[in-house]
C-alpha cells in the first residue's frame, strides 16, 4: 500500500491517512497520536477500504488481503537475508516475528518500532532516516538478527504453548545459526527472557559463544526500554573485556 497521504476523491481535501486493520501495536498506538494513521479494526477482508479522509471521514479503496503474501518462514528470511552482512560480527536471537506485521527486516516499516529503534539508536548509536536506511547500517556493522521461531507467538498464546514452540523449533534454529556461521565465530545476544532462559544453555552447550552468559535482556517495548540499553551496556562491556583478556 502506498503509506503517504492522499487527497480525498470526495471533498478534495489533501491529509488522508491510511488505514490500519488487524490487532493494534505499541507503535500504531503511537502512530495514531501522532496523526499518521487511523486504526480500522482487528477484522479485515478484501474490499475493505484503505485511506480515510480527516475532513469528511469519506473511505475508499480496496484492500486485497488475498493479494498480500503469506506470511510464513520463507517470506521472513527472503526479507531478512537481504540484509545480511559479508562479514558476520554479532547475531542477535529473537522470539519471533509479532502478529502486528511490524517484523525488524520489513523495509516499509516505521523507524519508530520498539526493535527497531533499540537496535539503531541504542546499540549502534544511528538516527535512520527510514527503515532501509537503518538496516544497511545495521548490516554495515556486521550485526544480523534472527528468530527462534518463525511462527508468531506473542499473541494468542500461553506462557506455556509460546515456550513450547520455542523449543521445539531449537533443533531449526540451530541448523539456521550454522548456515549463516558454520564455524561459530560471531558471538550471539538472545533478547528476551524465555528465549534466554531456555535456549541461552543449550546454545552455550552446543558450542555457541552466547555473551549473555545467564544476563536476561529483555525485549525494548513500552516501560522496558531503560532495562534494555542497561542489560545491552553491561553485555558489551564484559564482552569487551573478554577480548582484552
Amino acid at each position: 500500500m502506498n503509506r503517504r497521504r492522499k487527497r480525498c476523491p470526495k471533498c478534495g481535501q489533501l491529509g488522508a491517512l491510511p488505514i490500519a486493520y488487524g490487532y493494534p501495536s505499541p507503535e500504531q498506538y503511537e502512530a495514531v497520536e501522532r496523526g499518521e494513521v487511523v486504526l480500522g479494526g482487528c477484522c479485515v477482508w478484501d474490499g475493505m477500504p484503505e485511506w480515510r479522509c480527516q475532513g469528511c471521514d469519506h473511505e475508499w479503496g480496496n484492500l486485497r488481503v488475498s493479494d498480500q503474501p503469506k506470511r510464513d518462514r520463507d517470506y521472513y528470511l527472503s526479507l531478512r537475508n537481504q540484509y545480511k552482512p559479508v562479514t558476520l560480527k554479532l547475531i542477535f536471537v529473537c522470539e519471533s516475528p509479532p502478529a502486528s506485521g511490524k517484523y525488524f527486516y520489513d523495509k516499509t516499516g516505521c523507524i519508530a518500532e520498539h526493535l527497531f529503534r533499540a537496535m539503531t539508536r541504542d546499540i549502534l548509536g544511528y538516527d535512520a532516516r527510514d527503515k532501509e536506511d537503518g538496516l544497511r547500517a545495521f548490516q554495515a556493522a556486521g550485526y544480523f538478527l534472527v528468530d527462534a521461531t518463525y511462527a508468531q507467538v506473542d499473541k494468542g498464546l500461553t506462557e506455556a504453548e509460546r515456550d513450547s514452540i520455542i523449543l521445539r523449533g531449537y533443533p531449526q534454529l540451530e541448523e539456521d545459526l550454522l548456515g549463516l556461521d558454520p564455524q561459530r565465530r560471531a558471538p550471539l545476544i538472545l533478547v528476551k527472557k524465555n528465549v534466554c532462559e531456555i535456549l541461552g544453555p543449550r546454545l552455550a552447550t552446543n558450542g555457541f559463544r552466547v555473551l549473555n552468559e545467564g544476563q536476561v535482556v529483555y525485549y525494548p517495548s513500552t516501560g522496558n526500554q531503560k532495562k534494555f540499553r542497561s542489560q545491552m551496556s553491561a553485555i558489551f562491556l564484559k564482552g569487551i573485556e573478554s577480548s582484552q583478556a
